[in-house]
């Protein structure tokens, strides 16, 4: 094999492996809250809008305004979370994420999403699940 057709077949290769670990992330994630379904490619651009900005792009709290708010925003990088419906050490529910998203927290910065659809909600749930491989 000639040097170039060896490298092409090297970059290729790590071309599909790359682009097949990003695809992964979002791909057939789903939530279920009651009869509606979210998707996390729909709820992607809302969680950049409304979210990112304090739990961070890869949903690990590093948000430019989480230096700033104390308590800090949820890391859903760890899939801990306080308020859930199931034991400790595993995810919470789709509900339990969805809850929390529509009522917000008093005590905290995080605001209730109230305005925002239920599909939207169901659809950023979807998307923040894939934060973690939990």
């Amino acid at each position: 094999m000639r040097p170039h057709t060896r490298w092409m077949a090297v970059a290729s290769g790590w071309g599909v492996l790359l682009f097949a670990a990003g695809v992964t992330r979002a791909v057939a994630q789903e939530s279920h809250i009651g009869s509606v379904t979210g998707h996390a490619p729909a709820g992607r651009p809302l969680y950049e809008r409304y979210c990112a900005g304090c739990h961070g792009d890869d949903g690990d709290a590093r948000g430019e305004n989480a230096q700033w708010i104390d308590p800090r925003p949820r890391d859903f990088t760890m899939a801990v979370f306080k308020c859930r419906s199931t034991p400790t050490g595993t995810r919470p529910t789709d509900d339990d994420l969805f809850n929390a998203m529509t009522r917000g927290f008093v005590t905290t910065n995080m605001p209730p999403w109230v305005a925002l659809t239920p599909q939207g909600r169901a659809d950023m749930v979807a998307y923040i699940k894939t934060f973690s491989p939990k």
